[in-house]
């Protein structure tokens, strides 16, 4: 029978023990892809089982909104005429055509919420897009006394994008801030390309009294506000603005009070630019 030398015999053991530990290093790598599949799986479910609620919660909004506008557009026909027949007019039928248009307003969110409006995206100027955007906005802020400072990369590209709904979408944001600004305040809008050149930034700063840190979680909620007179559905439909573009939406508050919202909205690769 063969000896083997010590060496040999060694040899061998390690060369079993290194192959061993190499199917142990498989085996780790396997069970690692493993559970990152089941995660990723976890939260692709997850995300179909919301995308699911949202179908059918918006199907349901538009049903409700359906059934309640006719007779509530009867309604305020009805107050509205006993308004002008009536001098002075009566302030129970006042407070009820207020109370009548208020419900009117959420039936209108809840239309604007429930329509699914199709994207007709084309190769735009962001540069126009703000400038359009900038004339009613600007009235607004001269009307509450509160300053607009608009802020353009002077290299924006064109983006392919919905210039409607980008321009609504940004609407929403300036109106939020100057909604929360006081007489005498400042709005900052700034508009950039970020660093890589693969997404168009806006950036709506207000130094208003911000939100608290237990409400910042639900601020894209549909219907919720912290100020009296608002539906709530500003952040709501300009964050579906920005997913529907592939982007997302942003809110960021100081301790101190103030707010910013950033909304990115990423350029094809037909568009970006390379990082100077």
């Amino acid at each position: 029978m063969e000896r083997r030398s010590i060496g040999t015999r060694l040899a061998g053991a390690f060369r079993s023990r290194g192959a061993e530990e190499l199917e142990g290093s498989r085996a780790e790598l396997v069970l690692q892809q493993l559970e990152e599949t089941r995660g990723a799986l976890r939260a692709t479910h997850a995300q179909l089982v919301e995308m699911e609620r949202l179908a059918a919660g918006e199907e349901l909004a538009s049903d409700f909104a359906d059934a309640i506008n006719n007779p509530l557009a009867a309604l305020l026909g009805r107050l509205q005429m006993r308004l002008e027949a009536s001098r002075p007019p009566d302030p129970e039928d006042e407070r009820l055509y207020a109370l009548a248009r208020r419900i009117a307003e959420v039936v209108e969110g809840m239309f604007q919420l429930a329509r699914r409006q199709p994207l007709e995206p084309r190769e735009v100027s962001i540069a126009k897009i703000v400038e359009e955007t900038a004339r009613p906005l600007r009235a607004l802020a001269e009307a509450r006394g509160v300053k607009l400072a608009i802020s353009l990369d002077p290299d924006l590209p064109d983006v392919f994008a919905d210039p409607s709904l980008i321009a609504q979408a940004l609407s929403e944001l300036v109106q939020n801030a100057l909604a929360a600004s006081a007489e005498g305040g400042q709005v900052e809008l700034d508009v950039e390309t970020l660093a890589g050149a693969a997404a168009v930034c806006f950036r709506v700063r207000d130094a208003g009294p911000g939100i608290a840190p237990e409400l910042r979680e639900r601020v894209f909620d549909p219907f919720f506000t912290t100020r009296r007179g608002s539906l709530g559905l500003g952040l709501t439909l300009a964050g579906r603005i920005a997913r529907g573009h592939g982007g997302r939406l942003r809110i960021q508050c100081a301790e101190g009070g103030g707010c910013e919202a950033t909304l990115e909205l990423p350029l094809p690769p037909s568009l970006q630019r390379s990082e100077r």
